[in-house]
């Protein structure tokens, strides 16, 4: 079972990516931004819940009231993880500049696609058309 605190740090991340797909399906269909912004406030508010019971809440079983802190040997561990992440954080062009040449042509493909579509897409004018907006009817 995955654990709450692993849970909560990953939909810390998503945050952005659900923002920009309520932005986009607010401009597609309204109704359904709303009913999907409801979901994800409610989620907020569950997620808040469980981690208040979780990690603030009583201790109900007593072979947890003597659970240890973590051991020299864990912070070894976790210790250069966490500072991983603070400077992930901090500088992350560190990690991104290496990716930036395949992003910037895939952008380019997507752009080139997206056009094409859209000249596909729109009518062609044709002789009667011009007709009738040259009439002014």
């Amino acid at each position: 079972m995955e654990s709450p605190n692993r849970r909560i740090r990953f939909s810390f991340l998503l945050i952005p990516l659900i923002l920009e797909s309520l932005l986009g399906t607010f401009l597609w269909q309204p109704r359904f931004a709303v009913f999907a912004a409801t979901g994800v406030i409610l989620s907020a508010v569950y997620m808040l819940w469980m981690v208040q019971r979780v990690y603030y809440g009583e201790v109900t079983n007593d072979k947890n009231q003597k659970l240890p802190d973590l051991s020299p040997r864990e912070w070894a561990v976790i210790a250069p993880v966490v500072a991983m992440a603070i400077f992930m954080g901090i500088a992350p062009n560190v990690f991104l500049r290496p990716t930036s040449a395949a992003l910037e042509k895939a952008v380019q493909r997507m752009g080139q696609s997206r056009t094409q579509n859209v000249e596909r897409a729109a009518p062609a004018a044709s002789p009667a058309s011009a007709t009738l907006t040259a009439s002014g009817r």
